[in-house]
């Protein structure tokens, strides 16, 4: 089976355990200390080739995060006198989750960032946003892999707030969830069995299939529209 995932935006259903945090979070232990200076937390940033770290107290429990951009920033304006991280660090534009939440339910929040944290409130993991665009198809790879998983297949499909299309080795269409069917302005009955050329714009699936070659992150230009798209 081929994937075709699109970046779109949807309602979201709740759900499951193959869709945890757990299973796209980048795990990590890596964190900035509130009591760090600028100066301290910027060369970690800079020596992790990272754009951003959460920030935790004491007891490794997140309060917190910090971009690259803003700690750049706080250096160029500070004066020679060191400035502790907890002072200028952000307390919004992030959210913390469950490491056994789902990322289904993601699109509920407006957050580029996310701090995991295990049952006890101690950082585990973080992600962000771009992070499950990219990681989103190795979800549905998974799931094929369990085994009698047509009806966790179906609800995640119905699930996604992305575009998602599934064809067979001939490219015929064989799932097509509502997401998609609304963007592309089609019924969803009406994609099934057809092949995927003719149904989606632009697409290059039915090329992907035979090759073999998974592509991520390319764009597809769909009714005018750059979008990303993962292939696998």
């Amino acid at each position: 089976m081929q994937q075709d995932v699109i970046q779109r935006r949807s309602k979201i259903l709740e759900k499951d355990k193959y869709t945890t945090f757990a299973q796209c979070m980048n795990k990590t232990s890596s964190a900035l200390h509130s009591h760090y200076s600028v100066a301290q937390s910027a060369a970690v940033i800079a020596q992790m080739h990272i754009n951003w770290l959460p920030v935790v107290n004491d007891e490794k429990k997140p309060i917190g995060i910090i971009t690259a951009l803003a700690l750049l920033e706080k250096q160029l304006h500070q004066d020679h006198k060191p400035i502790r991280l907890e002072s200028c660090m952000s307390r919004d534009g992030y959210v913390v989750v469950h490491q056994n939440d789902t990322v289904l339910n993601s699109d509920r929040f407006p957050f580029n960032y996310y701090v995991v944290v295990d049952d006890d409130y101690r950082l585990v993991g973080t992600l962000a946003r771009s992070d499950i665009i990219e990681k989103f198809p190795d979800l549905f790879h998974n799931i094929y892999e369990v085994g009698n998983t047509s009806e966790i297949l179906a609800e995640v499909m119905n699930s996604a707030y992305e575009g998602v299309a599934v064809v067979d080795k001939d490219g015929i269409i064989v799932q097509f969830n509502e997401a998609y069917a609304q963007f592309i302005g089609i019924d969803r009955e009406e994609a099934l069995g057809k092949y995927v050329q003719d149904v989606i714009e632009n697409t290059n699936l039915h090329h992907t299939i035979k090759t073999g070659l998974p592509e991520r992150g390319v764009i597809q230009y769909i009714q005018g529209q750059p979008m990303i798209v993962h292939r696998m």
